[in-house]
Formats: structure tokens, sequence, C-alpha cells
């Protein structure tokens, strides 16, 4: 299992949907939110994905297709 840390930030016409969740049970990734900020016209979500190196790549590539921009972090999500 592998272990990925992502800022991922979400435009206003994304924020409504479940993407986490759907994208999540696509890719069989177990994720777990560090921190977030979410209004109606905003939000990112620090978080910290588990899973198979090939699924994490398939999620990643899922956020951007939905138009949610997915950047890496690097240490401790909670403190970034």
């Amino acid at each position: 299992m592998a272990t990925l840390r992502a800022r991922l930030t979400f435009p206003e016409n994304t924020v409504k949907r479940p993407h986490i969740y759907e994208v999540g049970q696509a890719y069989d990734i177990v994720w777990s939110v560090r921190t977030a900020n979410v209004t109606a016209d905003f939000g990112w979500v620090h978080l910290e994905m588990t899973g198979e190196e090939e699924n994490l790549q398939k999620a990643v590539e899922a956020f951007e297709s939905r138009g949610i921009t997915v950047a890496p972090i690097e240490g401790d999500v909670v403190a970034n």
C-alpha cells in the first residue's frame, strides 16, 4: 500500500458533488480529511489517501478530469 498526501482545490462548479467519496469508491482508496475549508463557491481539502500505487494515480487523474486541482503535500498534512 502507498500513501499520498495532497491538497485538492475545488472551483465553484465542483464544490457540491461528493467527489472524494466517488473517487475513493471507484479506485478503492481509503482517505482521511486532515484539514479543509469549503464554502458555497470554493473549497480546499488536505487529504491523506492510501491505496495501491496505480489506483492512487488513477484517483489523481479522476480528480483532475473533474476540474479539481491536485497538489502533493510533503510532511504532516495537519501542520500545512
